[in-house]
């Protein structure tokens, strides 16, 4: 595969957080996230609640996402989408 082809499979997508209570909930859906294949990288925040999720979208779906965050016991709303 070429580096482009590569590079164009990487997403950044907004979503909002629902059911965070603390920076601690910010961290935990951080490292739930970062755990999964393909998600590079993952800056939750509290005070705002959402998220800001880049992720490989040849491994992932944006409702994979949600449902890993769901299991942690909060809530993604997935917003928009755009190339990363």
């Amino acid at each position: 595969m070429k580096k482009e082809e590569q590079e164009s499979a990487f997403v950044t997508i907004h979503c909002r957080v629902e059911g965070m209570t603390c920076t601690s909930c910010q961290k935990r859906i951080e490292r739930c996230l970062l755990a999964l294949p393909g998600v590079v990288k993952a800056a939750v925040s509290y005070r705002k609640g959402c998220a800001d999720i880049t992720y490989d979208r040849a491994l992932l779906s944006p409702e994979e996402l949600a449902a890993a965050v769901g299991e942690a016991g909060y809530r993604l709303r997935l917003q928009e989408e755009g190339r990363g």
